[in-house]
């Protein structure tokens, strides 16, 4: 087979995939598009103003994703046939630490190519809905110490996997799969306690009815509960949300403020002076009761009870497994670099 050939097979094949992934995405667009009223079912859960509301959100979304995923995928296209890879290889083969500049150079030109669509989305598209809660500044500050950080750990796992390849022998895809599982294992443990507060505030849930019910619940299934935390979320986003992390018998739960409401949220805006300063009252009357906070962490729980957390790691782990073995067998093939 010529290199060309090559080329425009796995081009098409890239295609292929793209175009069925955006069938799939129009189909769902087609659902929302066409339920103009809420189902019946659902009349005692959630009003038709509300209904309209997350509808209306849902659209706009869509529509971005449809724009801005074919940008992508035009964007992809440019990059391969254009050879920018091979050029910007190259060009940073003058520097000391050779793959790390050009991991630098590549993320940061990736940035900087998604930094507009990034942007309408975040003032445009979650601005017009309520979402949005970033200043300008906040947002390429926060941006910034993103890359920055992503770079820190990118680069020492980069030049040690380059090393395990020159010098791991035959096999070895094998040594670099143990050490990336390691590292993986290493980062979900130290995330949440360590790099993600660097980004947002943290406090313990304050002691009340929500804090009794949650760890009432959690042992109702035997969960192994330690510390309940709330992160003051709403700096950023209106959006709720809740997960837990943790090994074995270490687990622990977060809530985002926006879930909270009432009493509850009054305690929390006491114990963090940044969202007393910050929050509106519009921001204040946000939120949901305790029922149903207790409700969503039920969701988050079923996911641990069902063994969910657990197999989408192994999943992952197979599949960086399958990649390296892939990479392996085909890393040498000259008629890829022609």
């Amino acid at each position: 087979m010529e290199a060309s050939s090559l080329f425009k097979l796995l081009l098409g094949t890239n295609w292929i995939l793209f175009l069925w992934n955006y069938y799939l995405h129009y189909r769902q667009y087609e659902v929302h598009r066409k339920n103009e009223k809420r189902p019946k079912h659902v009349d005692a859960l959630i009003t038709e103003e509300e209904y309209t509301k997350a509808r209306d959100y849902k659209l706009d979304k869509h529509v971005f994703c449809f724009a801005h995923d074919l940008f992508g995928q035009v964007w992809t296209t440019f990059i391969l046939i254009g050879g920018w890879l091979p050029w910007l290889w190259y060009a940073c083969g003058s520097y000391p630490l050779h793959s790390v500049v050009f991991l630098a150079c590549n993320s940061l030109v990736d940035t900087l190519v998604d930094l507009p669509w990034d942007m309408y989305d975040t003032f445009v598209i979650e601005e017009r809905h309520g979402f949005n809660k970033q200043t300008v500044g906040f947002y390429f500050v926060d941006k910034a110490k993103k890359i920055a950080l992503s770079l820190a750990i990118m680069a020492p796992i980069l030049l040690v996997v380059e090393w395990i390849v020159e010098h791991g022998g035959p096999y070895f895809f094998v040594y670099v799969w143990m050490f990336v599982s390691i590292v993986l294992l290493l980062l979900l443990t130290i995330y949440p306690a360590f790099i993600a507060p660097l980004f947002d505030k943290y406090i313990p849930l304050p002691d009340g009815e929500l804090k009794v019910a949650i760890e009432k619940l959690a042992a109702s299934v035997n969960f192994p509960l330690t510390k309940l935390y709330v992160v003051y979320g709403s700096k950023r986003s209106a959006h709720s949300n809740a997960y837990m992390y943790g090994f074995w018998n270490n687990k622990r739960i977060v809530l985002y403020d926006t879930l909270l409401s009432g009493e509850e949220k009054e305690k929390v805006i006491k114990e963090c002076a940044e969202a007393a300063e910050e929050m509106n009252d519009k921001d204040k009357a946000r939120g949901m009761s305790n029922d149903e906070v207790v409700a969503v962490l039920g969701h988050e729980l079923g996911h641990w009870a069902l063994w969910h957390t657990l197999i989408n790691l192994i999943i992952t782990e197979l599949n960086i497994l399958l990649m390296l073995t892939v990479f392996a067998y085909f890393y040498r093939w000259k008629l890829l670099y022609k």
